[in-house]
Formats: C-alpha cells, structure tokens, sequence
C-alpha cells in the first residue's frame, strides 16, 4: 500500500581531480589518487582550507570517487602498486573534516593532518530519515561523466534534489548563476513546462561542475548572459543546490491556500516518478503518477486538522481509503478532509 523508492542516491566519477560536494558541510573536495584537498564554499570565491598528500604509488585501478546521499558522506577507493585502498571523508560538529582510513597500504602518518582534518575510526553518518526522495524512472548508473555528458534531467534532479535537503537557511540571492534561480522559478509560477526543463538545463550547465558542485561564475564560459557578483564575500554558491531543490521539489507538490496541489508544473518529460516522505501540512505525503497522471497517493497525518488536495492534470476524482479493507469512497479535489494524527489516507483510481 506504500509507496517506495528502493534505488540509493549514490553517483559516482573515476575522474582524478572531480569536484565533490562534502554533503552537510560547505566544503567541497577535489579528490585526486594520491592527494586529497577540501575548499570552503562559504563564500563566492572558494577558499582552499586544507590538503593531504597521500602515499599512494604507481598507476591507480579502479579509482572511484562516490558520494553517499544515503549517509551523507563521500568515499573514495582504488589499487595502487603498493596495494588497495579505502577510505570515507565526513562533515564533523566545528567544521572540521573527518577521514577515516578504512584500507591503506601503511599508516597516514600524523603530520599529514592540519587543524581542519581529524582522523576517526568508522565514518559518522548525517540522519537523513527525514527527507524526501525523488525518482523519475531512470535506473541507469549514476556516473557522472555520463549524466553530464548527456543532460539527462531524469537522473541528475533526483540527486540535485537530495543533496539540497542538506543545507537550509542560506541567505536567497540571485547574482551570478543564481540569477538562473529566477527563470526556472519564473517559468514553473508561469505554468509553462515546456520552458521548465530548458531554464533548469541552462543553470545546471553554468551554476554546477564535477560532481554537481556549484560555483556563481561560469568558468566554461557558455556564453549565457550573467549579472556581476556585487558583493562576493557575502554570497555562497551553496544556494544552487538548496534553492533549486526546493524549486524541483514545487514541480510535483506546491502548498497554496492552505491546500496541496499534485504536480502543478510537471514538465511532459518527466511521464513517470515517484516522490516520498514529503512534508507538508499536518503530515506527509507520497506522490506517485505514469504516463503524466497521478496514480496514487498516500498521506500519513502527524497533526489532527483537514487536508485539502488539488489535481492539476484534470483529475475531476478518485478513491479514497482508510485501510487495505476500506471498500472506500469518494473523494473530490478541493473539497476538505478531516484528519487524525497517526491515520494514513489511500488515494487511488484517478478518474479524468
């Protein structure tokens, strides 16, 4: 009766030198085989804060860089001619750098460290129970040389989506890059989801590189006209990643009017997909739809009080039931429902 998303976010590159955001962190780390350095994103301009040269020799195999959305955390193995390697690299209380040294052909010796890395046994992990997942049907692996070579949307806004939950409260602007920010919400309040995907396209092209590591100047130089970054000291590029997922988010469930809109701006590429554990009013919320309509949705309620859901793809009604038992009965978009904390609510059979 739930609805349920089994794959795990974790994209990976086998590319020396790849930009790697460091999730709950502002750090982004640039991991080569044999070296490893972490620069501050708090900021416009990034700020290296620390380096480790590692004693790894010869030509590297199976060099892999994976970021772990699933713990919140980055990996990094391979073999080198003096043996195998293996080790995780995790956002620690002080914003220090936590390295844990899982497989090592000898011992990091201590001064390798500075103030900003510290050495651990066993990688801490950042809860991530609370937030949502996305999926639009692609299964493919989630290399990224591959996903940016080809601009597949259906499997980057998954991970831009969840690597966004991991910052809040950053201050809104909308210089450099971010003044993309403004198009593609402009274009999803205008109801036009044909433009959407274009908009989000061109500032995922100029606003990230690597490993979706954002940046506020377009140093691939796309040709894509940018306001100046007035004040570069103030602003942080991480704004990329919390804003436009928040933005992805808005394209399948928007709160307006004390009601919940199903996918208001679904672009007519996204056909298919699910979108779980989503918090909303009074609850939270699973969303799944095939072939651009909703197919079902299930609403657990934490708070006692009434929900109200609209359809935007011409749904006029659909089932609604209390239990796998509950022959149901009908229920009406826009018309108000009361609910009781601990209740979950089954809607299915969208009729048109």
């Amino acid at each position: 009766m739930h609805i349920k998303i089994v794959q795990k976010l974790q994209p990976f590159s086998h590319r020396p030198g790849t930009y790697v955001i460091l999730p709950g962190s502002p750090y982004r780390l640039r991991v080569f085989p044999a070296r490893l350095e972490v620069d501050d994103l708090s900021s416009a301009t990034p700020k290296p804060i620390a380096a480790i040269d590692l004693d790894i020799k010869g030509i590297v195999d199976e060099f892999t860089v994976m970021q772990d959305l699933e713990r919140g955390l980055v990996r990094v193995h391979g073999r080198g001619v003096n043996g195998y390697f293996r080790y995780g690299v995790s956002a620690r209380v002080g914003g220090k750098v936590a390295l844990n040294v899982e497989k090592f052909p000898q011992p990091i010796p201590d001064c390798a460290f500075n103030d900003h890395f510290e050495f651990v046994e066993g990688t801490e992990r950042i809860p991530t129970d609370h937030m949502s997942r996305l999926s639009l049907g692609n299964h493919r692996a989630q290399d990224w040389e591959l996903m940016s070579r080809k601009g597949d949307l259906t499997a980057i806004f998954p991970i831009w989506h969840r690597l966004g939950q991991f910052y809040s409260a950053l201050p809104i602007h909308f210089e450099g890059t971010a003044f993309l920010l403004n198009e593609c919400r402009q274009a999803i309040e205008a109801n036009t989801p044909e433009h959407t995907l274009r908009a989000f396209y061109a500032l995922f092209l100029v606003g990230f590189e690597g490993a979706l590591s954002p940046r506020l100047w377009d140093t691939h130089f796309h040709g894509i006209a940018l306001p100046e970054v007035e004040k570069p000291q103030e602003l942080s590029p991480l704004v990329l990643l919390q804003r436009g997922g928040e933005l992805i988010q808005s394209l399948f469930i928007q709160e307006k009017e004390g009601a919940i809109d199903l996918l208001p701006a679904v672009p007519p590429e996204f056909h298919c997909g699910r979108l779980v554990n989503v918090a909303v009013q009074n609850g939270k919320i699973d969303l799944e739809w095939t072939k651009k309509a909703i197919r079902r949705v299930v609403f657990t309620a934490e708070i006692t009080g009434c929900l109200v859901l609209r359809f935007s793809n011409h749904e006029k009604s659909c089932r609604l039931r209390l239990s796998d038992k509950d022959p149901g009965s009908l229920y009406v978009p826009g018309s108000s429902l009361d609910v009781v904390a601990g209740q979950t609510y089954w809607f299915d059979h969208f009729q048109c």
